[in-house]
Formats: structure tokens, sequence, C-alpha cells
């Protein structure tokens, strides 16, 4: 949603709940909820080319040897991947996407190499466009970055904000969590999903 922070802190919207990472500098304007999910930049890229771009299985060397002309990153502006990845590949050739659906779109044709964004939304995106999930891959295994979700709240709304957060801890909310994610699995529950099939 654009400008989410904006209608919060102006009083149009009460809450926010969508895909919004946690920052220091995002909670000087709002409030944010007890965390409901973990997450982290990953790239989706091609499977032929996951070992090429997987930046945990090159040598520093190599990475230096990234130049405009062979690589390049999709990713959307405002969005912590623009603020926290690109300096990691300062010399890829950055295009900007209008949205994931519009990145997977570029990936297939081949017209960028790979799309930065959190792992769980990139997956998301294959999914809601029934895409077989093994055409393709996040790199690395382990997202680059850690992030917790959170809706947003309006500033010194401590009353509202206990609500929301009985509401994320509940019990209810635990088990349908449990039911979508394997807590087992670590920090990052929703990699399992990069073996499925198009549904």
């Amino acid at each position: 949603m654009k400008n989410r922070f904006a209608q919060v802190e102006t009083g149009k919207l009460d809450i926010v709940c969508e895909a919004t990472s946690i920052t220091p500098e995002r909670e000087q304007n709002v409030d944010f909820s007890t965390p409901y999910f973990t997450t982290g930049i990953q790239l989706l890229v091609r499977e032929a080319d996951r070992e090429r771009l997987d930046p945990t299985k090159t040598s520093e060397a190599k990475l230096e040897t990234i130049k405009e002309s062979n690589i390049t990153v999709g990713f959307l502006l405002g969005t912590t991947t623009d603020d926290q990845f690109r300096p990691i590949y300062p010399e890829a050739k950055w295009q900007v996407v209008g949205s994931r659906a519009d990145g997977i779109r570029r990936l297939r044709a081949k017209e960028i190499d790979l799309i930065a964004s959190d792992g769980i939304l990139l997956l998301g995106e294959l999914w809601k466009q029934q895409l077989d999930f093994k055409e393709f891959r996040l790199v690395p295994a382990q997202p680059l970055t850690f992030e917790d979700y959170g809706c947003i709240l309006p500033k010194n709304s401590a009353q509202w904000g206990t609500l929301v957060n009985q509401t994320i801890t509940s019990e209810e909310n635990t088990q349908l969590w449990n039911k979508w994610f394997d807590p087992k699995t670590g920090r990052f529950p929703y990699q399992r999903f990069q073996t499925s099939v198009k549904p």
C-alpha cells in the first residue's frame, strides 16, 4: 500500500498489517506490533543460474569482478531491499521493477538476472502466478538480512497496541501459523515451499 506510513501517522488509518519490516528509522514515526513473521532479503534466480548468482558460493574475487554488463538486478523502490541490499552489489546494473509480478515476468524473459526482495514475498508471487517453483531458486539458502514484519500502529497508542499484540500472540493465531509454517525448521520456515510445484 502506497503511503501506508503517512496514512497511519495522519490518523487516516488505525492499523496496517501487511509485509512491513520493522526498522529503527520507521519506529521514529510510527509504532509496530509484536513481530508476526520473519523473513529477509533473498535473490530469485532461474534454476540454471543458482550457483553463479549465489553470493555465498562465489569467491570475493569474483564478486569484485561483477560489472554492469554481466549482472542485472531487479528491485522495488522504497523497500528495505533498496536501502540494504544495493551496497552489496554496487557495480551491478540495477533496474526498477514495477512489482514482483513484473520482476518475475522479466526474469523469465531473461531481461534481468535476478530479483532481490524478501524471500517469502518472492515465493508468494510464484504461488500466486501458479508457476512451477522448480524453474527458480531462492539464493542464498539463508537470507542476507533478518527482517521482522509487524503491523504499523499510530505513535503512543499503548492500549490499541496491547489489543493488537494479544491478537497476534493468541492461541488461535499461533495454531493457524503452525498450520502453514513448521516452527521446527528455524527462523525462516517458508524455505520448504521452495520444493513445491505448481498447485
